[in-house]
């Protein structure tokens, strides 16, 4: 939120310099549609414990989850509603897949109270998150093919990551003293995240109408995402996104 907090100030800076230098004129767009492919630069990580019970005893599952950066597709659009200021709605998407390796402890089929120990690949666990923006814009130009647009509003994330359910013992002989994990099950969970978008588009003009943009934004955002065991863990979303496209001026 500290970045989210300084990038929303200098962006209220900005504007606020440059309103009463550059008041609005009949070439003022009325808004803007913009297209980006880019990244979404910052990696996440988080663990989760789970306590399923084998042979009638507790056994427990760790597991590492690793969100990590990846690419971004985003789509907006914007309309002037009170002298340059301009309302609109944006949809981005992310997902990214990785794969960890948990530790399981696993009770004994005859002996109780000796556990053992086994590792194994999670497999491929999959994160998406696709996000609405509601998008605050106040553009400003910089030159005569140039523009700056800061951009400041709320954003709601739908969030979706695959999470470790349970695991198959694969035992060894007799006195199983030794066991390996036969197969991992793995659920899907979801839930929404509420947080803030603030940043700024900078779009040179090719044209009158059609330009090219970069965006530079941080979105912020957490959820409590449901563990098999029943607990929930904490997931940050979003973080320092940038994006490359095209930008249409009406």
């Amino acid at each position: 939120m500290n970045k989210a907090k300084w990038l929303a100030v200098v962006c209220m800076t900005v504007c606020t310099g440059v309103a009463s230098v550059n008041a609005q004129s009949a070439d003022d767009p009325r808004g803007y549609i913009s297209f980006n492919l880019g990244g979404q630069l910052q990696s996440h990580s988080f663990n989760t414990v789970s306590t399923p019970t084998i042979y009638g005893e507790t056994a427990q599952i760790s597991v590492p989850y690793e969100v990590k950066s990846g690419m971004l597709i985003d789509f907006s659009g914007t309309y002037r509603v009170w002298r340059k200021l301009e309302v609109g709605l944006g949809y981005s998407w992310f997902s990214n897949t990785d794969q960890k390796v948990l530790t399981a402890v696993i009770p004994n089929p005859l002996i109780v109270n000796s556990p053992r120990t086994a590792t194994a690949s999670t497999g491929d666990l999959s994160h998406s998150e696709s996000a609405l923006h509601l998008l605050f814009a106040w553009p400003f130009a910089v030159s005569s093919k140039f523009d700056v647009v800061a951009i400041v509003g709320p954003s709601f994330t739908h969030v979706t990551q695959d999470l470790v359910d349970t695991v198959t013992p694969v035992e060894g002989a007799p006195p199983f003293s030794t066991v390996s994990i036969g197969s991992v099950g793995v659920s899907s969970e979801s839930a929404w995240a509420t947080g803030v978008n603030v940043g700024f588009d900078a779009i040179y003009r090719i044209t009158e109408k059609i330009g090219a943009g970069v965006l530079v934004r941080y979105v912020s955002g957490s959820v409590d995402l449901s563990t098999p065991s029943g607990t929930a863990v904490k997931v940050d979303t979003g973080g320092t996104q940038l994006g490359i496209g095209v930008r249409y001026r009406f």
